[in-house]
Order: C-alpha cells, then sequence, then structure tokens
C-alpha cells in the first residue's frame, strides 16, 4: 500500500512535490475511505484537482518514467541524452531528476529512492522499518555499494553482483538468476503491479487532438492562428506563440515541432522576417 511518493527535478515539477496517501484529521468519509495500518491511517482513494496545465498529467507520468526504470533491457544512452527534467531554466539538466516512495508490503514499511542523470543511476537507497526503526538495506553512489545494513544478510554476494551505471540495483538484485533476494523480487514486483499509471484515456485524447490539429486544413498546413486557437482552448494560459530565431542549440524546440507535424503527414512552412521565425499563417 502507498504511503507517499515524491518526485522532483522532473518535467513541470522543479522542486520536490509529494502525493501523500496518510489520512489527515478530517473524519468526513473516514469510514468508506480509509484504514489503518499499524499506527498509519491511510486513504483507499485520493484524487488530483487543478486547473489546465498545472502539472495533474506531469504527476502521472512520472509514475510511468518510474517503472520504465525497471523495465527489462539497459536504459540506452538515447535515454540517457534526452531524460524528462525540469527544463525551464538552466539548471534543470545538471540536476538528477529524483524518486523517493514509502510503502507497506507483507505488512512492512519500506522507503525507497533513486535518483538519474545523464550519466545514469546517480544514486539509490532502501530502507525499512523491522521493528521500531528503520534499518538500511543498502545505498549505492553511482557504482558503488557504499553501505550495506545487517538485514542484508549475504553481503558476500556483493562481490560477484556489482550495480549496473543504468539499472537500478533493486532490479539486479531481483533477477530470476539470483535466487537470494526474495525481498528484492517482492518490491519489484510490488512496484511493477501497482506502482503504474494507466494511459489509456490519455493516449485516446492525445491521439485524437493529434489528428484534429494536423488534419485540419485541407492543405495539411498548420497555422499559427489554429495553434494558438488549441492552446486557449485547452485553458492553458498562453495567448500567442512567438518564436525568435537563434543560434543552432536553441532551435532544438523548432526541430521538435517539425519533426511532429511531418510524422502526421502534414506540411510546415516557415515566414522569416527581422530575425523571427513564424509558423505559416
Amino acid at each position: 500500500m502507498l504511503i507517499e511518493y515524491t518526485v522532483k527535478n522532473f518535467r513541470s515539477f522543479r522542486d520536490e512535490v509529494v502525493l501523500s496517501m496518510v489520512a489527515d484529521k478530517n473524519r468526513e468519509l473516514a469510514d468508506t475511505n480509509t484504514f489503518q495500518v499499524g499506527d498509519t491511517n491511510l486513504l483507499k482513494v485520493a484524487a488530483l484537482y487543478g486547473s489546465n496545465a498545472s502539472g495533474k498529467s506531469n504527476l502521472i507520468e512520472s509514475f510511468r518514467f518510474f517503472g520504465f526504470l525497471f523495465r527489462p533491457g539497459a536504459i540506452t544512452k538515447k535515454t540517457l541524452s534526452d531524460l524528462p527534467y525540469f527544463r525551464l531554466n538552466a539548471e534543470g539538466k545538471d540536476k538528477p531528476i529524483s524518486y523517493e516512495i514509502s510503502f507497506f508490503l507483507n505488512g512492512v514499511r519500506y522507503r525507497y529512492g533513486i535518483e538519474v542523470d545523464s550519466d545514469g543511476i546517480c544514486s539509490e537507497w532502501l530502507y525499512f522499518v523491522p521493528k521500531r526503526q528503520e534499518a538500511c538495506y543498502f545505498e549505492r553512489d553511482r557504482d558503488q555499494i557504499t553501505r550495506t545494513g545487517t538485514y542484508f544478510k549475504d553481503k558476500k554476494a556483493l562481490q560477484y553482483i556489482k550495480p549496473d551505471s543504468t539499472r537500478p540495483f533493486l532490479f539486479t538484485l531481483a533477477q530470476d538468476s539470483v535466487r537470494k533476494f526474495d525481498w528484492a523480487k517482492s518490491i519489484v514486483d510490488y512496484f511493477w503491479f501497482y506502482i503504474r499509471s494507466s494511459d489509456m484515456p490519455e493516449t485516446f485524447f492525445k491521439n485524437m487532438m493529434d489528428d484534429e490539429i494536423a488534419c485540419k486544413s485541407d492543405s495539411g498546413i498548420i497555422s499559427k492562428d489554429e495553434v494558438v486557437s488549441y492552446l486557449r482552448l485547452a485553458d492553458s494560459g498562453i495567448t500567442d506563440v512567438s518564436v525568435i530565431e537563434k543560434n543552432a542549440e536553441d532551435d532544438e524546440l523548432i526541430e521538435q515541432l517539425t519533426e511532429f507535424v511531418k510524422q502526421r503527414g502534414a506540411k510546415i512552412e516557415f515566414e522569416r522576417e527581422m530575425g523571427d521565425v513564424f509558423p505559416s499563417c
């Protein structure tokens, strides 16, 4: 059961964002929407609400990326070169995407965290509460296990089980070829089946919107007015769009937009005037 989920430096989240399933003292719906695990009172269901473009979808997307870290197959260099970090200032790309998740599994409370940057897994840690106080399973710094607690019983295994620079060490311990760490297998299975998002509605509406934008015009050319109109209808707070032409490093967004349109069979044209670049109107 999820207790708390934290993500930082992901997409629109520069600072730490916390989703807590711990019930407060408000007794409204307490009989139908809360349950007790030890001394902790948890919510059965929580809702995300807010205005458009306030970050709800990005929080859901952060679950998807967290699950991606535990998929079979190492993270590729391409993935690491295009991490979904906070991009609205220059500092975001120099900091890791950070996760920490607290949960109950088989009656035991765990706290797991991982940080990922362009070089791979930056740090990783796993703690649990065997009795009253929190105890360490392991801590990791890059490709080194820097700490193991007394409950990490088979420490000799670390002589042949080494951290992968692009793979969570927890995932490595959970592989079928490693038979000594059942607790790691249980946690990874929990992540796979319960800490994930369902994107069926999002995918449906995204594809519908893509088709509507790219195919509305008979000529297949998307105008600036059409783009701005959709942004306004989405209540994004954006009232106009303009792009200032700079050096090649700053044209990545334009290239991505152009590629997006081309992949959908539409055309895109640019008009240049006094150093500015505007989509064709």
